[in-house]
């Protein structure tokens, strides 16, 4: 079904979205459950969850027809696995279910569809259900711990549910399974220029409208009011298919506001995505009280689109598609960003910060280890972290422990000891330059650096000299002596900048017009002006920006051996997984051909001595056999009392006349019957110490050293059960075929090595006397001394027929025909059941995939780096 999650894992994408769909198909089962009457172990629905350690706290239930539809799920981490996992992942998830097209819910689903289609769901009973489920369990657990996911119908709730609590300020994580998008299907057209023309359109009609209805009204809104400006923050992940028609407008929906951004008309798209054409005709109307906010129209948004090739609408539709592991799947992040009023937006940044570190110290004038996380997006700047520390103290004042100056010092040091850090050590001009803290520290830092690692200029190259507050220096002093390094010299020259004082913050004062300021101030100061070219935050970004090119610059050539290396190490391990499964019937059957091929090529190495195993066969026939042989007791056989009897009993009422022809016969018979015990054990007899085992356990060393066949669990199981098939077929031909070399010595005597043996005519006794006076002890001993040498010939003789015949039978056998039985029946299978053969293990697939992705990064990467190193 999906990959074995044993720890969701909120930071993985593919994680939460398996989980997420599963937990949406369980409200689907338990609806059916239920309109089946299935109950108790009969009850289809609860491995949907229990598979992810979720608990089905309790389902939603529609007050109109009593139908399920969503539920609330609890996480139930494994013990062992509980302070991890319930960190990374939701404590409860709120699934809501789609329209099912059979049961007795059915009429009441397409009512909701309706009512969706007329933007009406807000007002229905089922919906009210849910969100008042979703407010309490908030409100209970905090939105942190709560996750919304729906599919279809079931996803235009879980949207219309997060739009609502996000406009009160709680953002909830949302997966959205093919959400309707209420829109003429402008996607499905194939030409893209008429696409994009009539979306065009569409949004210039839209703005103008909305406009001329604000007018109308005179109820024009500001940013802190507008619901849409809420809602910018809100991120619900969107998962479309492009081949289904109820939700691929989501594509175009954001893509144009991309497109419309970058020809210059953004402010058209943003003003049209707020809106919907009917709803603005309705307000236009005079009907605006009706036309409520469409649920599908969301400024930002996760977007998945799976690309993965689907039969047809229904399949493109269905929840089954976000849980399969295979899916060519396509993310793209879309923020929306409004137009904010700087002063706005700097005083809603200052209130947050604010506001967050309350909420973490509790109003007091604590410090907290815990980042504030602030994001500011830009297409004209690198990748950057700034981090504002708190400002170094001397004492503690009121509300703060005792050990807050050392704590800030300690949480400084930890941040400035990093070598990737470049440190500003800022200070006053209106206060001694040897009281600065950020110069002493900095010092100390750069002290125990070099006699740690000797690495003199080191933090030097890392630590820029900024003077704040020049302007405010008594009458009389100023700052030249250390601008220009002559009272304190760095590595890089000071800085001095002018900043906003507060009442030039409280007056709003934008930082356009006091850079402006500062400029002045520097060219027309007479103590600065020779100076002033050097001065200024202008011109600390442009230092700050050319020392970190420079620092970039250096660590090219490490990061270009880094990313050979990993570029490398990933390409091994992928060619190690192998390729992706072939599409076609022919492109499987090579490929499960191709790998039988290497397992057989293994297998042939060790039975002929190029990896070991081969040797044991050897040590069989060379010891085992023998020794076996050499083991018989024959005293049974060849016993006084034994030959006599045989001896009496053939030769009947007329005694022999010379030699005991039959009795020899007899006697022989008897005892090479017993050899077959130990012909039979060198086949298969006993557990370990025979050809056959030996054999098996090489077919199960080859399967575990075909590195191929890891990547197929099906193939590896039919190909290690057809070769041991082969094998039991082998050893039954062996045994019979070595069982009717003693047969065959049984069946006829070597009459030459009798026939030199003495006889001894006569000596037996005179004829004259009874039939028993003949066979005295002498007589007697004579002919076991006889038979004895006679076995012995043969077990001499078998010791080297019998692993002919093995390694005939079963060793040639096994290395020229083990898998051709396999063969003949692999071509007559379908193509499903070839593909169920090539069913890769999923984390394999999810191991290839992850690998790809980090790979093409890399490769990117490296592309990028390159392009870096010969610019100029």
């Amino acid at each position: 079904m999906v990959v074995e999650i044993t720890v969701l894992c909120r930071t993985n994408s593919d994680h939460r979205r398996s989980v997420a769909a599963c937990l949406v198909q369980g409200v689907y089962i338990v609806e059916r459950d239920r309109h089946e009457k299935r109950e108790d172990s009969q009850a289809l629905a609860s491995p949907w969850w229990e598979f992810f350690h979720f608990k089905l706290l309790r389902p939603l239930v529609d007050d109109a027809d009593l139908s399920i539809f969503g539920a609330i799920y609890e996480y139930k981490p494994p013990t062992s696995h509980y302070n991890d996992s319930i960190e990374q992942s939701p404590r409860y998830v709120i699934a809501f279910r789609g329209t099912l097209t059979k049961g007795d819910s059915v009429s009441r689903d397409f009512e909701l569809d309706v009512h969706l289609i007329r933007n009406g769901l807000h007002r229905t009973s089922r919906f009210e259900i849910g969100m008042q489920a979703v407010r309490n369990m908030v409100a209970a657990v905090g939105d942190s711990n709560v996750w919304l996911a729906g599919h279809s119908l079931g996803a235009a709730m879980a949207m219309l549910a997060g739009k609502t609590m996000a406009k009160t300020g709680i953002f909830l994580e949302s997966f959205l399974f093919n959400p309707p998008f209420l829109s003429a299907p402008i996607e499905r057209i194939k030409d893209k220029r008429v696409k994009h023309g009539i979306r065009i359109a569409g949004s210039v009609i839209t703005a103008g409208l909305a406009l001329a209805v604000k007018a109308k009204n005179q109820n024009q809104r500001n940013v802190s009011g507008d619901p849409f400006a809420a809602l910018s923050a809100w991120l619900p992940c969107l998962f479309v298919n492009p081949a289904d028609h109820i939700c691929s407008e989501y594509i175009g929906y954001f893509e144009h506001r991309k497109k419309m951004e970058e020809i210059g008309a953004g402010h058209i798209e943003k003003l049209a995505t707020q809106h919907s054409l009917g709803g603005l005709l309705m307000s236009a109307v005079g009907k605006g009280s009706e036309a409520a906010e469409p649920f599908h129209l969301i400024p930002s948004a996760n977007l998945t689109v799976n690309q993965t090739p689907t039969e047809d609408f229904k399949n493109a539709h269905g929840i089954h598609r976000w849980w399969r592991p295979d899916l060519d799947l396509h993310s793209k992040l879309y923020r929306c960003v409004l137009n904010l009023h700087v002063y706005g937006f700097e005083a809603a940044v200052r209130k947050e910060i604010q506001d967050e570190t309350d909420r973490e110290t509790g109003r007091t004038k604590q410090i907290s280890s815990v980042p504030i996380h602030l994001g500011i997006y830009s297409p004209n700047v690198v990748n950057l972290t700034l981090i504002d520390l708190p400002g170094l103290t001397k004492v503690a004042v009121e509300g703060q422990p005792d050990s807050i100056v050392q704590d800030i010092e300690n949480k400084v040091r930890s941040y400035i000891e990093k070598p990737n850090c470049i440190i500003l050590a800022i200070s006053p001009a209106n206060q001694d330059l040897a009281t600065s803290d950020a110069i002493k520290i900095s010092r100390e830092i750069f002290e125990i650096i070099i006699n740690r690692f000797a690495l003199i200029k080191f933090v030097g190259e890392r630590t820029l000299g900024v003077l704040t507050k020049i302007d405010l220096m008594d009458k009389g002093a100023d700052a030249v002596e250390i601008l220009e390094g002559r009272a304190y010299r760095l590595k890089f020259p000071w800085i001095g900048v002018v900043n906003r004082s507060q009442a030039d913050i409280n007056k709003n004062v934008d930082i356009i017009a006091a850079r402006r300021r500062e400029r002045e101030y520097f060219a027309n100061t007479p103590e600065y002006k020779h100076l002033a070219h050097k001065m200024g935050s202008e011109h600390l970004a442009k230092v700050l920006s050319k020392h970190l090119e420079t620092i970039i610059r250096s660590k090219i050539p490490g990061i270009q051996s880094l990313s050979n290396k990993t570029i490398a190490e990933l390409e091994a391990e992928l060619s190690r997984l192998g390729k992706p499964i072939a599409a076609d019937v022919g492109g499987k059957l090579y490929t499960i051909m191709e790998i039988c091929r290497l397992f057989y090529q293994i297998y042939k190495e060790h039975l002929d001595g190029v990896r070991p195993g081969g040797d044991k066969i050897y040590y069989v026939f060379d010891n085992q056999l023998p020794a076996a042989l050499k083991r018989l007791q024959f005293y049974k056989q060849l016993s006084m009392e034994n030959i006599r009897k045989l001896i009496t009993e053939v030769d009947g009422y007329q005694p022999h006349l010379i030699a005991p022809e039959q009795g020899y016969h007899c006697l022989i018979e008897s005892s090479l019957v017993t050899i077959r015990g130990s012909a039979e054990a060198a086949v298969d007899r006993y557990e370990y110490n025979n050809v056959h085992s030996i054999l098996k356990d090489l077919v199960h060393k080859a399967i575990s050293e075909t590195l191929e066949l890891k990547q197929y669990p099906a193939l590896r199981v039919e190909v290690g059960n057809a070769a041991i098939e082969s094998l039991e077929r082998m050893r039954e031909k062996s045994k019979k075929a070595t069982l009717q070399l003693v047969d065959m010595e049984c069946s006829y005597l070597t009459v030459d090595f009798l026939r030199k043996r003495p006889q001894n005519v006569g000596k037996g006794g005179n004829p004259s006397h009874s039939i028993f006076d003949r066979y005295n002890d002498t007589y007697l001993r004579r002919i076991g001394t006889t038979v004895l040498s006679y076995v012995n010939l043969v077990c001499a003789s078998l010791c080297n027929s019998i692993p002919k015949s093995v390694v005939y039978c079963q060793v040639r056998e096994a290395k020229r025909s083990l898998l051709d039985h396999f063969f003949t029946e692999l071509g007559k299978l379908e193509q499903k059941r070839l593909s169920s053969l090539l069913n890769e293990d999923p984390a394999i697939m999810e191991r290839r995939s992850a690998l790809a992705k980090r790979l093409e990064l890399y490769r990117s990467a490296q592309a990028e780096i390159d392009t870096v190193t010969w610019s100029k």
